[in-house]
């Protein structure tokens, strides 16, 4: 998929994987394999089956807004607070196949 930040386009996949701890770690990468943003994060509680928590603040914003108006994540309407920012649960799209690997 294309995400547009700046008026540059960049080619991304999805990469799912397991933080230590065992939730779910969802980024983006290119598809030369480097990193280009991570769009969960490691909270202290265990979101529903099949969702990961959701960064969509500072740096991720932009990313976020395209995954969520593309169709490719959807938001569930369950959060956990952080302190200083709320972490959304959401869930990939099941279309997009794709599977998480342990790290």
């Amino acid at each position: 998929m294309k995400i547009e930040l700046a008026g540059k386009f960049y080619e991304v996949e999805f990469l799912r994987e397991l933080y230590l701890g065992g939730l779910e770690r969802v980024r983006l990468v290119l598809l030369s394999g480097e990193p280009f943003a991570e769009i969960s994060c490691n909270c202290n509680r265990q979101p529903s089956a099949g969702c990961f928590w959701l960064k969509d603040w500072s740096e991720n914003a932009a990313v976020v807004a395209q995954l969520i108006q593309a169709g490719m994540i959807e938001v569930t309407g369950f959060y956990v607070d952080q302190g200083r920012v709320v972490a959304k649960e959401a869930r990939l799209n099941k279309s997009l196949g794709v599977a998480c690997s342990a790290n």
